[in-house]
């Protein structure tokens, strides 16, 4: 078995032989043997135990047992105890979920402080068989198809080679003891009940079994493999990145994709949508503009053209100012600020630069409007003309204001609505205000308040630092 040990691990680059390996060992047969095939080919190691405190004295057995397991080979050893229990009733996990939890997120820690360079788990073949299964029973797409990998990340598996029957009979051949864990017999988890009861049934009908099911596995795996790299392709040619790390996924081309909605399960679940909401959605493409799917953390939204999603964000009731002598604010927006005194005889409309390469300076430059250039990440405004402190805050309801180049008001969502804006856009823009008077829709619109005339001698200039979307 050393010899078919050493030939996995080779096979499937799980580690470098002067690498070192921490050894996941729980005390019971599996990682028992793993721990004496790593000694007895004199890898770098050490070995890690969790006690989860779920069979009293127990378990604080099995810990003793490990202890000693690593101070009879030489090398370190590293324990902690848990309060699984508590831990899955904050966390509103089951005990395995929450042990699994635990137990993954301190391996990890010590990875890092310890200098390791991966985890080393027991699984074997049998586990990776029940592993399908267990994800088959649960439902799963492609990728809960191929069991368990060998190597994950930075977690191994060097016993998926051998059966459950082969690690007994090298125990037994090198007279090693472990520890027996009466739970492992009962069949109040699912996992167990698949061990006990499915795969004996199973293994009467085809006694090749396992040869079989890890067959076919390889070949999901290699099938998952073609899938995703459909996947990717899609991906990159339905969706693009706009500004404020807004994702937008063209609903024409997701309609005429072969399968819709697989496409559209694999470009949402990495942002936590089920799914069991995915016929909902694509039921909403033909719908009018405006319909909302949430996740725990991210929201889809139904625009005209594409289905919208983005980081969920609390509505945002603050306002924050800006004072006289501000001249740069970094909340809500990064905003520069500068004033400076216009040369005598300088005389213009209004200006709205786009690339604010005069931002700074004014020399000799006529002032004026320039219709085409309205949508800009810097504004300016006559200094004499506003009321301190400014305000920015974002829209609400009834909010309206005269759009730079025109005489009568306008309802701050007919602009909206003028110019094409998502209901992303709305949400993220700000308005820049004095007194009660709206002058700059920030990135967007200047008003006609505030404006720069013949009769302007000091300017405010305000610029948005960073992206401009």
């Amino acid at each position: 078995m050393l010899a078919d040990c050493q030939c996995f691990i080779s096979k499937h680059h799980l580690f470098e032989p002067t690498q070192k390996i921490l050894l996941a060992v729980s005390g019971g047969l599996d990682s028992t043997v793993m721990a004496h095939l790593f000694h007895q080919a004199g890898f770098s190691f050490g070995i890690a135990h969790c006690n989860f405190g779920l069979r009293g004295e127990e378990s604080d057995a099995d810990e003793a047992f490990v202890r000693d397991l690593a101070t009879q080979y030489n090398v370190p050893f590293f324990s902690k105890k848990f309060d699984t229990d508590a831990f899955a009733k904050q966390h509103h996990l089951g005990i395995q979920d929450a042990a699994r939890t635990l137990r993954y997120e301190w391996f990890s820690e010590l990875l890092t402080t310890q200098q390791y360079n991966y985890i080393a788990t027991a699984h074997h073949q049998d586990d990776h068989i029940e592993t399908f299964f267990l994800n088959l029973l649960r439902g799963c797409g492609i990728s809960g198809l191929h069991g368990i990998l060998p190597k994950r990340q930075h977690i191994i598996r060097p016993l998926l080679f051998a059966t459950r029957k082969e690690l007994e009979q090298y125990a037994e051949e090198h007279h090693l003891q472990h520890r027996e864990d009466a739970s492992n017999k009962q069949t109040k988890y699912t996992r167990n009940k698949i061990r006990l009861l499915l795969s004996p049934t199973l293994k009467k009908i085809q006694p090749q079994l396992n040869r079989i099911m890890v067959e076919n596995m390889e070949r999901f795996h290699e099938a998952e493999q073609i899938y995703q790299t459909r996947i990717r392709q899609v991906i990159a040619e339905i969706t693009q990145r706009l500004p404020n790390n807004v994702l937008a996924i063209n609903i024409e081309k997701l309609q005429s994709l072969e399968a819709p909605k697989t496409f559209l399960f694999e470009i949402l679940s990495p942002y936590g949508f089920n799914k069991e909401v995915i016929p909902d959605i694509l039921k909403s493409l033909t719908a009018t503009s405006g319909k909302r799917f949430h996740s725990e953390h991210f929201t889809l939204t139904k625009d005209r053209t594409q289905l919208l999603l983005h980081e969920t964000q609390p509505p945002s009731d603050n306002i924050f100012f800006i004072e006289k002598d501000d001249t740069e604010i970094y909340t809500p927006l990064h905003l520069k600020i500068t004033r400076y005194t216009l040369p005598t005889g300088l005389c213009g409309e209004n200006t709205d630069d786009t690339d604010g390469t005069d931002f700074h300076r004014l020399k000799n430059i006529k002032i004026r409007f320039n219709p085409s250039n309205l949508c800009h990440p810097c504004s300016k405004f006559d200094y004499d003309k506003l009321t301190f402190p400014l305000t920015i805050r974002k829209p609400k309801t009834g909010d309206a204001f005269v759009p730079l180049g025109m005489k009568g008001r306008k309802k701050l969502s007919d602009f909206f609505i003028d110019q094409k804006f998502s209901q992303i856009e709305k949400e993220n823009t700000w308005l820049l205000c004095s007194g009660n008077d709206i002058i700059w829709v920030i990135n967007h619109r200047t008003s006609e308040n505030c404006k720069i005339t013949e009769g302007t001698r000091e300017v405010m200039g305000v610029m948005v630092e960073g992206e401009h979307g």
